[in-house]
Parts: C-alpha cells; structure tokens; sequence
C-alpha cells in the first residue's frame, strides 16, 4: 500500500475546494476522472468522512482513507485518520504547513506522502492523480497540474478557475471557520432565546405582573404574580434590548468582538397559561489578527408556557432567523472575503418547578432540551473562489436553577446551568455551563422592568458574556 505525494497531494488540494461542505452532516459526491478513477467521498458528520478511491489505476487495489479530524488553523491545517488498501490498514497524523507545505506527523503519513515521517516538503508527482471533491457550490470538474502546484475549476455556468495550493489553503481555513461560527451563532441565538422566555416567565410568575397582583393564599400556601392572578386575563407589550460579547480563542482564528440587539412582542396571560410572540433585530462583529466576521438580521419567535401550580412548568418555544454573513480571512499576503446568508430554526422544551425555601427564598430548578438547525449559503469570494456553504444541527440538554429571593418588591436572583451539546468542531469543549444574575421589580402598577446577566464558563478557546434589559407595561 503506498498513496505516492501526487496522489494525496491532488487530494488535499481538491479537499481545499470542500472542506466545509465535507464539514456538513450528511453531504456526499462522486467524481469519475477522465483516466476511470472514482472517487466516493460519504460525510457522517463533523469528523467522520470517508473516501474510496477505485477504477482506473486503482481497479486492482482500491484505496480507502477515513479522515476522524481535520483541523486547520492560521499557518497549518492537521490530518487525523486511517489508509486502507491491499488488506492492510495505518493511521497517520499529518501537519500540513499552508506558507512552506512542509509536511510532519506520524504512522502513515511516509505513506500518504511517499516519504519518510518527519518534516518534508512534497516532491514532484510521478504517479496519477486521484483527487476527491466533496459537495461545492457549484458542479465543478478539478484537474490538477503534474507538479501538484496548481489546480483548476470549472464551475457549472463555465467559468474557469485557478488556485494555487496557499490558496486552496486559504479557502479550508474559510471554510472550517464558517462552520465553527455558524455553530457558535445557533448556540447563542437558541439558548439566548431560551433563557430570555425563561425570565420573562421567572419575572411573570414571581415579581407579579403589576403590583395589583399581590400574594395570595391558596390551601395554606402563599403564591405570587401569575399564581396569584392566574384568573385574572391581562395582555402586555413589551421591549427588549440586549447585548453580548464574544471571544474566540482557537489558535490561528482568535478574534472578538460586541453584538446588539432590541426585540418587541406581547404576551397574553389567562388560566395559568401564558402566550406570546416578538420580533427582534440584531447584528454581531468580531475581528482578529487573521480573520473578521459579522452578522447581522431579522428573528421572530413565538413562546408558550402553562403552569397547573407552583410545583410544575412547562415552557415552549420557537424561533427563525434569517443573517446576512460577511466573512474574512487572511493567511499571508491572501485573503478571502465574502458574503452569504444564513437562515436558522430552532425551538426548546423545558420543565420547571418552585421549591419554597423559607419565607423570602425560592428554588426554581428547570430541565431542558434547545434544538437548531441552520444553512449558510454557499459563495464565491473578491476573488471569484468558491466557498462552500454549511449545515448544522445541534442540540443542547440543560439543567438549571435559580435562586430568587422574594423579600421585596424587587426581586434579586442568581442562576447557574449545566448544557450538554451534540456537535461541534473538533477541540471545541461540548459540555459548559452559564452562571448569572438579574432582577425583576415592578416600577408601577402596570409597568414591570426586569435585567439579566450571565456568561460562559468551562468551554476551551470560547468565550460568551451577554446582558439585557425588558421593559413591560400592562393593560
């Protein structure tokens, strides 16, 4: 078994045109070369792609290559899996330097590059090449030059292109960093929706929702707010303005950066039942040495919640978001930059109860689970490159409590939670937490302010502060 430097150096330049589609669940694609050479690449997930290599001069000894990793960063892009062929299967670890293209790692990657293990700079290719393109935006036909320098695109409308190997670079790096931020962007839209409802509701249920409704006692229990005055219907408008701050830390892709965003809605309570909806616009921008990213767009969303008494809660919500996405980046004297679209929906269900603690303190410990998907369409960048777009599913389990102190009218409490996620990039943390603190107090008999902040803890290379304000009048 032995994939000569041409074979795989052709691979990793057509792997420079795709990263991020082969990033995406389930993306697939077959290319037959003019030589009879197939090449079958199968997407499982975020690092779980697998390649067969058959037909042409492979027809008696197919290859097959599992990449369980792909990690690029601002100067290097790293290769974890396995080679198969001829009844016998390596591993290899391969580090791609994008300036030099000198090549280190282990197991096989003396095979993958025909060389011996250490740091090497791939020779001229002697042997064919089996390239592999995964899913792009457009059909395209890849033919790479003998010296594996250079390759060549034709997109479906026709237009030609060509890119160098720092530039097939350049665009992995793009790429992997649309799905990391494509990520980071449905955890914050999903769990900040999320936690907003669940205080509207906390401001709701416990500081009341106009000093009107005062506590009341029920089978010798005292209740509050909407326990209080679950039978008696009132409607309420409501503002929103929120901000956040985000940090970046994955090496070679650190930038940082502020958010924004104001919503308005309105909510009706009847029955211990509490509905509502809202529109919101919000933008974000981060920048770094190497990389800028911003955001900015249109969500609406719709919450529900019903409450048979004080032990028990159940809260759902739903949302859609719609982002215009411009992206840059810069290795060397390159750079990518471009614009695309992002559309996201996503929804959660959660469940709640009021643990009284003593005459001035409740527990309000909840679980819950946010799901999300989201696309990125695919572009081309200032300089005609094809970038690939992105899909995403994530799902995140929470477990959470506040604890809220109801001595006064205005109401303190602080909260902590627990999130598990299900996807990610590789060396991204999937299990976190938030911690946070806020208030609820009536300012008036029909207006209601309430204030939250929380941030991020226990996530790698991640970081995420976000603070808000709702304002609620009643009538």
């Amino acid at each position: 078994m032995r994939f000569l430097a041409a074979a795989f150096a052709a691979f990793l330049l057509s792997l420079g045109l795709g990263a991020g589609s082969a990033y995406a669940q389930g993306a697939n694609s077959t290319v037959t070369l003019p030589d009879g050479t197939t090449i079958v690449t199968t997407v499982g997930g975020l690092n779980n792609i697998t390649i067969n290599i058959s037909g042409g001069p492979y027809a008696a000894n197919p290859a097959t290559v599992k990449f369980t990793s792909i990690v690029p960063s601002a100067t290097s892009i790293s290769y974890t899996g396995t080679i198969a062929a001829g009844g016998t299967t390596e591993a290899f670890n391969c580090v791609v330097n994008t300036v030099t293209q000198a090549v280190t790692g282990s197991g096989a990657c003396a095979v993958a590059f025909g060389q011996s293990s250490g740091s090497t700079t791939p020779t001229t290719p002697t042997t064919p090449t089996p390239p592999t393109t995964p899913t792009t935006p457009a059909t395209i036909t890849t033919t790479t030059t003998p010296a594996g320098t250079t390759t060549t695109v034709t997109t479906s409308t026709g237009a030609v292109i060509t890119m160098t190997v720092p530039e097939q670079a350049l665009i992995t790096q793009a790429e992997a960093d649309q799905l990391f931020l494509a990520l980071v962007g449905t955890r914050v839209n999903a769990t900040s929706m999320q936690n907003f409802v669940a205080q509207r509701l906390q401001g709701l249920s416990l500081a009341g929702l106009t000093s009107g409704l005062g506590p009341q006692t029920r089978n010798g229990r005292v209740y509050k707010g909407l326990n209080a005055g679950a039978f008696e219907p009132q409607t309420g408008l409501w503002v929103n303005a929120s901000g956040s701050y985000v940090d970046d830390s994955r090496p070679g892709s650190a930038q940082d950066g502020w958010g924004g965003s104001a919503a308005i809605g309105g909510d009706v309570i009847f029955d211990s039942t509490v509905l509502g909806a809202y529109v919101g616009y919000g933008s974000m921008q981060l920048d770094g040495a190497a990389v800028d990213y911003q955001t900015k767009g249109w969500t609406v969303g719709a919450y529900a919640s019903w409450s048979a008494s004080p032990a028990f809660q159940i809260t759902g919500t739903v949302g859609y978001s719609n982002d215009e996405v411009e992206y840059g980046r810069t290795a060397g004297l390159l750079r990518s930059f471009g614009e695309t679209d992002r559309n996201q929906l996503f929804g959660s269900v959660s469940i709640g109860t009021t643990v009284d603690l003593g005459a001035d303190w409740v527990l309000t410990p909840s679980l819950g689970v946010i799901a999300s998907t989201s696309d990125t369409d695919a572009y081309r960048d200032n300089a005609g490159r094809p970038i690939a777009g992105n899909s995403t599913d994530l799902t995140i389990a929470q477990a959470g409590t506040a604890l809220i102190f109801t001595g006064s009218n205005w109401l303190p409490y602080v909260s902590a939670s627990f999130n598990s996620q299900t996807d990610g990039p590789a060396g991204v943390d999937k299990e976190y937490g938030y911690i946070g603190a806020g208030f609820a107090a009536p300012l008036s008999d029909d207006l209601a302010l309430a204030f939250n902040i929380q941030t991020l803890v226990g996530k790698k290379n991640e970081g995420e502060t976000s603070f808000g304000f709702t304002l609620r009048r009643a009538f």
